[in-house]
């Protein structure tokens, strides 16, 4: 029986054959240039068939050089479709109708002009592993108050680099959280000077450079510097980076990465990324969750990772000084906006209370977000007598960077933060004047 072909997979094949004899039977000398395929659009009675051809060694935007490349292209056309015919087996071969592809100069016009100002752009991964695969020395920066996904994504980055004979160090300016140490194989320090001058540095799950401010310097001393991130606020700031705001957590990026460089992922590399990718998903509740997120977990879990471990250190070793002042916190609470929003917080005055720490405060905006009828939580720090930090969290509509990208903060449509230099009760005074008028400002949207 004969192959059935829908539109896009025949214009496919169609494209596949054509690049084939590029390079095995088309010799025209007007094809000399670096000249592809980069598609090929069929009609729906399948009676016409457009070819873009792209031109890529410079002359894209010469008019008589792409005239010469389209006559070459018609006199071989008879060759073409009996190709077409013989190798795909359709009985009624498209006309073939030839185009220069525009969108291939744009393209490169405009990083031509990015280039000239000196503008940072997103690259590929491709990009990112070529830096790391050329560089001997790397140097790993996670974000301040680290979480499950900088850390976890940083340690298995950090592994597989060594595991390719390469010197690779994290470099963190404050304590590991205890719920996360165990996630630590010796790789953190807190010498700036571990590797005096880098090939690479590279910083994980960091929206800007305020993320690491203690060691911006460090970081800037990099021969090349480089970026991975998930946040969709997230800048482009240094020499190369890839931000896909899509990924649930950067460690799905890492997961990628490692697999684009051919490295190896062992166990413990396993249970570190696994470990970021539940934290970042509260354990594939959050709407960030996505369908690769599920697939990535099934390919660590073939590692052989002990996630009951895993999510033992994680969600059952918890301080009794947590449950202190959750309790603390909760006798803070707020409700605002007719009962969508709720806010609480926590002191410095209030950890001494109980002798807890400010990491025993994590989790505190999604235990707040569980408040039946609350659509958005905000869990208020005080961290300094005229700072105060937000974190929020939303169930389904409200966009909670629209509240927080005002005071320099960002990170997720439903997962955000910010900081405010003031007193912690002004701040909060002006962000609940915040927080109701964006609820009656879309009151009617919704």
């Amino acid at each position: 029986m004969k192959k059935e072909y829908r539109q896009g997979r025949l214009g496919e094949e169609i494209r596949k054959v054509i690049s084939d004899l590029l390079l095995r039977e088309i010799k025209d000398p007007r094809l000399s240039g670096i000249v592809s395929i980069s598609g090929v659009e069929v009609t729906s009675d399948r009676s016409y068939a457009t070819v873009y051809v792209s031109t890529l060694d410079g002359g894209g935007n010469n008019e008589e050089k792409n005239e010469d490349v389209l006559t070459a292209f018609r006199s071989a056309k008879g060759l073409i479709r009996r190709e077409i015919g013989n190798q795909i087996k359709i009985k009624h071969v498209p006309e073939l109708i030839f185009k220069i592809d525009d969108s291939m100069v744009y393209g490169r016009r405009i990083s031509e002009i990015i280039d000239s100002l000196g503008v940072k752009k997103n690259n590929t991964i491709n990009d990112i592993a070529n830096q790391l695969m050329k560089a001997g020395s790397i140097l790993i920066f996670p974000h301040i108050l680290m979480d499950g996904d900088t850390l976890g994504s940083s340690i298995a980055l950090c592994r597989a680099l060594k595991s390719m004979g390469k010197e690779s160090h994290i470099l963190i300016e404050d304590k590991i959280p205890g719920y996360l140490q165990f996630l630590d194989d010796g790789s953190c320090t807190f010498d700036v000077e571990v590797i005096r001058e880098p090939d690479v540095c590279i910083c994980i799950d960091c929206a800007d450079i305020e993320r690491f401010a203690l060691r911006k310097q460090k970081f800037l001393q990099g021969k090349a510097t480089l970026c991975i991130d998930h946040h969709k606020t997230s800048e482009c700031f240094a020499d190369y980076n890839y931000i896909d705001s899509s990924a649930a957590a950067a460690a799905e990026i890492i997961y990628e990465l490692l697999n684009e460089m051919g490295a190896e992922i062992d166990k413990i590399s396993g249970e570190a990324l696994y470990a970021a990718i539940i934290t970042d998903t509260g354990n594939f509740q959050y709407t960030n969750t996505r369908v690769e997120s599920h697939l990535i977990t099934v390919d660590l879990f073939d590692l052989g990772i002990d996630r009951s471990y895993v999510s033992m250190m994680l969600y059952q070793n918890t301080r009794i000084e947590k449950m202190h002042v959750s309790g603390l916190i909760l006798n803070t609470i707020k409700m605002m906006a007719n009962g969508e929003a709720v806010m609480a917080y926590v002191t410095g005055d209030m950890l001494k209370e109980v002798s807890a720490l400010m990491e025993d405060t994590e989790g505190a905006s999604e235990m707040l977000r569980n408040i039946s009828g609350v659509e958005l939580s905000i869990f208020v720090k005080e961290t300094g007598p005229t700072e105060t930090k937000f974190s929020m969290r939303s169930k389904k509509w409200v966009d909670t960077t629209e509240l927080t990208v005002k005071y320099r903060g960002g990170g997720h449509t439903r997962a955000a933060g910010c900081t405010m230099e003031k007193p912690i009760f002004e701040a909060m005074k002006i962000m609940e004047g915040d927080v109701e008028e964006y609820f009656v400002k879309h009151s009617k949207e919704r």
